[in-house]
Parts: C-alpha cells; sequence; structure tokens
C-alpha cells in the first residue's frame, strides 16, 4: 500500500522524536555532538554507546580507535565509575554470547546489520581493553589534572608523588587547624585578633561560623585578590596592624551578612 504525503511526514516525524534513534544519532563517534537533556533520560547510556562505537569499525571501513587513545571525562566519581562498570559489562557479555545475540546487540547500537568484521572485533574487544595498561580512561576532570599535575611536577612546582586531600580528611584537618587558631586567639586577650573573633562571635553562631570558615577558605584565591585590591595593611609588630584605607566588606555566605572595618 502506497503512503501519501502527509502519512510519510507523519511518520519521518515519530521517527524523530524516537528516543532510541536519537540517542543513536548523538552516539555516532563521526559527529560532534551536544547532548542536554534531564536526569534519567539516557544521558550515561549516550556516552557510554558513543565509547564502544568509538572502539568498534567505522562505517567507511577505518579500524575503531585504540583504547589507550579514549579519554572520557565527567564531573563525578559516581559518573565514571557507572560508565566504566557498563562498558566493561557490555564488553565482557560480547565476548561469551552466541553469535546470534552479539548481531542482534550489534545492530541495536550500530543501527544497521553488523559486518563480519564489526563481529569479529566486538568479541576481542573485552581482551583488548584489558590489555591495555591502565584499561579505559573513565576519570573525572579532578583526576585527570591529578594525572598531568603527577606527571611534571617539578613544571607545576609541586613536590614529585604528591597527593591529593580527601574530602573528609580536608574537613579534619581544617577543623584542627580552626581549633588551634581559636584557642590561641583567645590567649591573646585584647589583640586585634581577639576583638575581632568576640565581634564575630556577636553576629553569628557557632554554625553559622564553620559555615563562614569553610566558604571562605574554599575561595581564598579570590579573597586573596580581593584583599591585595582592597586593603592596604602594614605589619608594624607582631600583631599591631594599621589600615591605612577605610575598608567595608561584605561577606554574603550561609543566608547572613558579615562586616568589618578598618581597624588599628
Amino acid at each position: 500500500m502506497k503512503q501519501t504525503s502527509s502519512q510519510k511526514q507523519d511518520s519521518e516525524f515519530l521517527t524523530d522524536l524516537d528516543p532510541n534513534v536519537r540517542q543513536q544519532q548523538a552516539a555516532d563517534p563521526d559527529c560532534s555532538v551536544w547532548v542536554s537533556a534531564s536526569a534519567g533520560t539516557g544521558k550515561t547510556k549516550v556516552l557510554t554507546d558513543r565509547v564502544l562505537r568509538l572502539l568498534l569499525p567505522r562505517q567507511n571501513g577505518m579500524s575503531g580507535t585504540n583504547p589507550h587513545k579514549i579519554l572520557c571525562l565527567t564531573f563525578t566519581k559516581a559518573a565514571a565509575s557507572e560508565m566504566a562498570i557498563r562498558i566493561n559489562k557490555t564488553l565482557g557479555m560480547w565476548a561469551v554470547i552466541s553469535n546470534e545475540e552479539l548481531e542482534k546487540e550489534l545492530k541495536d547500537l550500530l543501527g544497521k546489520v553488523p559486518s563480519i568484521n564489526d563481529i569479529e572485533t566486538a568479541r576481542r574487544l573485552f581482551a583488548d581493553v584489558v590489555d591495555t595498561p591502565g584499561g579505559l580512561k573513565i576519570m573525572t576532570i579532578h583526576s585527570f589534572c591529578q594525572s598531568v599535575l603527577s606527571r611534571f611536577p617539578l613544571e607545576s612546582g609541586l613536590p614529585p608523588y604528591f597527593s591529593v586531600l580527601e574530602d573528609m580528611e580536608a574537613s579534619t584537618l581544617l577543623a584542627s587547624a580552626r581549633d588551634q587558631v581559636l584557642e590561641s586567639v583567645e590567649k591573646e586577650s585584647g589583640s586585634i585578633a581577639n576583638q575581632a573573633l568576640h565581634q564575630i562571635a556577636k553576629t553569628v553562631n557557632s554554625e553559622q561560623f564553620n559555615g563562614l570558615i569553610k566558604s571562605v577558605t574554599s575561595e581564598r584565591n579570590q579573597l586573596n585578590r580581593l584583599i591585595d585590591k582592597t586593603f592596604d595593611i602594614e605589619v608594624l609588630s607582631g600583631d599591631k596592624l594599621i589600615i591605612k584605607q577605610p575598608v567595608l566588606v561584605s561577606i554574603e555566605k550561609s543566608g547572613f551578612n558579615f562586616f568589618t572595618g578598618n581597624v588599628g
């Protein structure tokens, strides 16, 4: 039965709306793609399929990408782990399922009947990835930057074999440093730091103070630039400071405002 022009347009429209078709298009490694979608709509699946298709031969007959040449960057460790698990699980399945099942899997992935070369390549991909030093490079942006700095520690001004603090360890060290500073300031009765601490105590509670310290330390580079630009401070002796220019800084963090004026 011959389709009318209207029926053909409706069919093309429904095809464009089919999420499987759109995901196949986004997973095509020959296209540069930006994917924007809500949570749970299949973004991780698209990225996983894209990596799998990178490993398989191209439609033009070129061989697939070597595993060591692929780099996947994510924002979170959870996303990196999820991608790695999915890819390894799929490659492991391809190595052991029957030819009929593998042909169906590849047809769903590629959107076409797979060639003999596609099937043979898919069979050995699991072994190829396992034999790749370090496996597929699926990591967070932070982990990637750390790996680059680790390769060039002297050029980056870092000690060799440095390590990055985990969040829990960083929080513990920050709390310890805070307690030491507060204990020291409390003993310096009448000092500028002591007076400032008592002024802060009148303005915020302990929970808000901890939030302020955390916010300031997380933005310390910006704060240092702000101080260099706004403050004109000279250290005369000990804890005696002179601020030659009046200053007023508003720090809006954790739902409160904290103001400091010139001291000295």
